[in-house]
């Protein structure tokens, strides 16, 4: 038997760049916009510079975080 019941899912949307910012992050927009369009909730959205470090950190404070 399939379940066709609907779970909405927080999620965080992650945006790894150096040049963009909140404002000029489309595709970021975009991913968060069909999230919650789909009735997903986003928790975090944030634009990580393009370092592994960077990102290593923003993956853990994610982890973290989770709800």
């Amino acid at each position: 038997m399939v379940n066709d019941q609907f779970i909405s899912v927080g999620a965080a949307v992650i945006t790894i760049s150096d040049t963009r910012s909140i404002d000029s992050d489309k595709s970021g927009h975009y991913a968060q916009t069909q999230l919650e369009e789909m009735g997903h909730r986003v928790l975090h959205r944030q634009i990580v510079k393009d370092d592994i470090s960077a990102i290593q950190s923003e993956l853990n404070f994610c982890r973290q975080h989770d709800e």
